[in-house]
């Protein structure tokens, strides 16, 4: 999936991620865990009130 395919699957995550060097880890960690993945949030922290903190886990 390119970041264009994304971007129109999830149009309000930009509003999250308004440019890009938050984002493409996500697709990193997708991509090195193979085709055949399993993501489970094992965190989900808020700071500040507002900062969301998750922490994913990724397995194939």
């Amino acid at each position: 999936m390119d970041r264009a395919q994304a971007r129109r699957q999830a149009p309000f995550a930009e509003r999250a991620h308004p440019t890009d060097e938050h984002l493409l880890p996500l697709f990193v960690a997708l991509g090195a865990a193979g085709a055949d993945i399993h993501a489970q949030r094992i965190d989900a922290g808020i700071d500040m009130g507002f900062l969301a903190m998750d922490i994913y886990r990724f397995a194939g």
